[in-house]
């Protein structure tokens, strides 16, 4: 499960998503390689290493919060509207570098 919620949330800060099916084959490095290779043109100013970070401190937090009992539907709508609330909080501070 936490290798697909990866896959999913990378797909916000890459032009291509980390594929699921090497996810486990793949080191650290490798990672930090695909990532600078498919940063989002916006953060390209971004250390590859702190993209890593942020993806994965969103699928700690998605998966908190599924072992807190929720339902699937309304952990969907809360996943999109933190995923969408924490981008926007992350494109305000690259502004203001």
């Amino acid at each position: 499960m936490k290798n697909k919620l990866l896959h999913i949330v990378s797909g916000n800060y890459l032009s291509e998503r980390i594929p699921v099916s090497i996810m486990e084959e793949l080191t650290e490095e490798d990672i930090l390689i695909f990532i600078e290779d498919h940063l989002w043109q916006p953060l390209e100013q971004c250390q590859p290493a702190d993209i890593w970070s942020s993806i994965q401190g969103n699928v700690d937090d998605i998966l908190d919060m599924l072992g807190n009992g929720m339902d699937q539907d309304s952990l969907l709508e809360i996943i999109d509207a933190y995923l969408n609330d924490r981008m926007s909080k992350q494109f305000d501070e690259i502004k203001s570098q």
